[in-house]
């Protein structure tokens, strides 16, 4: 998993048998919400999804926010960041 965006992790658990991604709790903007973004596991863990749909739904995520960087910080939720990846 090379070239992932910034703030972008991806973990695998082996135990599990599940890949996933997160955006990490240092994304500027998750720390101006003192929030933790992590993913629900409809969309991060599920073995429903395949790695590339788990990696569009985070991409998603990412636009999300880099769509709320000039927006005053009480304008959004960490719920509507949720709602984009669908």
């Amino acid at each position: 998993m090379d070239n992932l965006p910034k703030f972008c992790e991806y973990y695998l658990n082996l135990k599990e048998k599940k890949e996933f991604f997160i955006i990490s709790k240092h994304h500027p903007l998750l720390q101006l919400k003192s929030e933790k973004f992590k993913i629900s596991s409809k969309c991060g863990t599920s073995g429903e999804y395949s790695i590339i749909d788990k990696y569009i739904q985070i991409e998603k995520a990412f636009l999300f926010l880099e769509s709320k960087k000039d927006c005053p910080i009480d304008s959004w939720s960490i719920d509507k960041l949720k709602e984009s990846m669908f």
